[in-house]
């Protein structure tokens, strides 16, 4: 397959925010987004139980228990675990303020 060449120049059309209108942003953003700390809480944001949770992941519920009490749920466990509720994202900070989505595939 054949690399192309665009003439084409990419547009950033999103706004940039400075100041107090920056701040507004961020508070929005930030009660926009559900913020989620842990696999336990994923799975009650999903509604599920732990043995809901085992049946998405083909486990036992007592592994699911072990598996909440790990502090870094592998990406794997957590798109079996969201399945077809929802998308998997990974979004990265960066000191800047910037957010950088990293694409995971499927």
């Amino acid at each position: 397959m054949k690399k192309r060449k665009f003439d084409q120049e990419l547009v950033d059309w999103r706004p940039v925010w400075e100041g107090d209108n920056k701040k507004l942003y961020d508070e929005a953003l930030g009660s926009a987004r559900m913020r989620i700390a842990s696999l336990r809480e994923l799975r009650m944001a999903l509604g599920l139980s732990q043995a809901d949770a085992a049946a998405r992941l083909a486990t036992s519920q007592s592994n699911v228990s072990k598996m909440e009490a790990k502090s870094e749920p592998t990406l794997s466990t957590l798109r079996h675990l969201i399945g077809d509720d929802g998308e998997l994202r990974l979004v990265a900070r960066l000191k800047d303020g910037s957010d950088v989505e990293i694409a995971l595939g499927d």
